[in-house]
């Protein structure tokens, strides 16, 4: 559970209304994988953003920002001990199962450490490919998946997920079913909140914001 933190009606955590905000419904996970996600810094004030639900329900997840002007990146800290992997489709990844894992981790290897671009998928092309911190990482993607359940933004990429569900389905196959479907139930309560907070002015007293959408098919722009 993450403690919302309200400035005058919007909470500054999730960025919705105060009758909105959803904070104290996220679970707090535990997982022995850690993840650094490197957003670009427009992503940062968007509620439909699905990192800072990452951030809220993982109990080791930094953000990190990449694109502030004043502010360069100052690269990932990484350790001996943790077998790092960059998670970003393309046709050179390895496909993350629990399989590749077992081949190519040694016994000396302490735990995982998935890094994760967040942005666009233009943003997230320029993040893997032109920062430096990140050559010489492996990169791994997902095997097919079902489609996305974000609904928030117009998918950038056929089969494409956003980066909460990229995450959880990640963190599966690294450490189970149960962590992945904690993760996702999160996801949800996010995704359900912010329509809410765009689309609840236009339904009528018997229909969700989630059936508006799928009714309508608009876009949330924030």
């Amino acid at each position: 559970m993450a403690d919302p933190i309200i400035s005058g009606q919007r909470c500054q955590r999730c960025r919705l209304v105060a009758r909105l905000c959803y904070c104290q419904k996220i679970k707090l996970l535990t997982s022995t994988t850690r993840v650094t996600v490197v957003m670009h810094a427009s992503e940062r004030c968007r509620s439909s953003n699905t990192a800072r639900v990452l951030e809220m329900a993982l109990t080791d997840c930094e953000v990190l920002l990449v694109g502030e002007k004043d502010n360069p990146f100052k690269g990932i800290r990484l350790q001996q001990d943790e077998a790092n992997f960059v998670l970003y489709p393309e046709p050179s990844a390895a496909a993350l199962s629990t399989e590749y894992l077992k081949r190519t981790i040694s016994a000396s290897i302490r735990r995982v450490h998935l890094i994760v671009p967040d942005g666009s998928w233009t943003q997230a092309k320029r993040i893997v490919h032109g920062n430096i911190h990140l050559r010489g990482i492996p990169r791994v993607q997902l095997a097919e998946l079902a489609p996305s359940a974000y609904l928030l933004r117009k998918n950038g990429r056929t089969g494409g997920v956003c980066t909460a569900e990229a995450v959880a389905h990640a963190l599966g196959e690294i450490e189970g079913e149960q962590l992945k479907n904690e993760l996702l139930h999160n996801f949800t309560i996010m995704r359900d909140n912010v329509l809410e907070s765009h689309y609840s002015r236009w339904c009528t007293a018997e229909e969700s914001a989630k059936h508006y959408y799928l009714t309508h098919k608009p876009l949330v722009r924030g």
